[in-house]
Parts: structure tokens; C-alpha cells; sequence
């Protein structure tokens, strides 16, 4: 028999030997790798779901850029028009811009530009939030290596008390 066999089944004597149980131990095992990969495919999903809202910041620069395009032709938006039609900055062909009809020109104007403060401010919290889970998934990777390597009921008690 090779040695690193031996000290496995010797571990596992010993935790039977304490009252243990093979089975146990061997169910204890399972509830912190299923814990922990639990948490790793949330992490995971939690991650690809907020790559869905990257987009909010390239929404958010779209909406700044019309509110730009009307502030500077705020006296040719005639009042009540449900939308207008200039020139943009960058490219001269007409930018198509949605309004409410209920508001004049400059409230128009505001609610692009606080829509797009509202988009950017997003944006900026789901790139802090796929940083921070980034970050969190190797460890709780690593985490799974060491609950892999487990081999007594001690060591999975003392796992779960520093790790779980």
C-alpha cells in the first residue's frame, strides 16, 4: 500500500475510533463542498447577470449626448412636440430625440440629463459590485480546494468554525 493511503485510512479509523462515523464525516463533507460550490455558481451567475448591465454606462452617455444636442437648440424644440430631430456633434446627421409632450423644452432637457447622472451612477455601482465578486470568487475557489483535502471529522469541525 502506498503511504499517503495508509494516513487516509488511518484518519478515517481514527474519526470512527473518536465516534466520528465515516459517514458521518463523509456527509459533513459534502454539506460544506455543496455550501461552497453553492456559492461559487452564485457568484458565478451573480457576475454574468451584472455583465448584462454594462451597457448602462454606454445608455447613460446617450442620454448626456442628447441632452447636450438640446440644450443647444433649446429655442428651436417647439413646445409640446413629442420629438425633435438635430444634428449631432460627432456625427452631422439628425439625432432622433424622444420627448414628453407634457413638458416644455428645458424639462425635457433636465430629465436626459438626470437620467443619464441616474445611468452613470449605475453603472459605476454594478462595475464596484463584479469587482468585489471578482475578487470573492478564488477565494471561496480555494476555499473548495481545502474542503476537498478534508480528511477528519476534526478538521471539517475546525473548517466550518474558521471558513463556513
Amino acid at each position: 500500500m502506498k503511504p499517503g493511503k495508509n494516513i487516509i485510512i488511518l484518519n478515517v479509523m481514527l474519526s470512527i475510533a473518536q465516534g466520528g462515523g465515516a459517514a458521518e464525516f463523509a456527509a459533513r463533507k459534502a454539506r460544506i463542498l455543496a455550501r461552497l460550490r453553492h456559492r461559487l455558481q452564485r457568484i458565478r451567475g451573480t457576475i454574468e447577470r451584472l455583465g448584462d448591465e454594462k451597457g448602462l454606462a454606454a445608455t447613460a452617455d446617450d442620454l448626456r449626448r442628447k441632452g447636450e444636442i438640446l440644450k443647444a437648440h433649446l429655442n428651436a424644440v417647439p413646445h409640446g412636440a413629442g420629438s425633435c430631430a438635430f444634428p449631432g456633434f460627432e456625427d452631422p446627421s439628425p439625432i432622433e430625440i424622444p420627448l414628453d409632450p407634457a413638458k416644455g423644452p428645458k424639462a425635457n432637457m433636465e430629465d436626459y440629463f438626470r437620467r443619464a447622472k441616474k445611468m452613470r451612477r449605475g453603472a459605476e455601482i454594478v462595475a464596484k459590485k463584479i469587482a468585489m465578486l471578482d475578487a470573492e470568487a478564488p477565494e471561496v475557489e480555494r476555499l473548495i480546494c481545502e474542503a476537498e483535502a478534508i480528511e477528519t471529522m476534526e478538521a471539517a469541525e475546525a473548517f466550518e468554525a474558521g471558513a463556513g
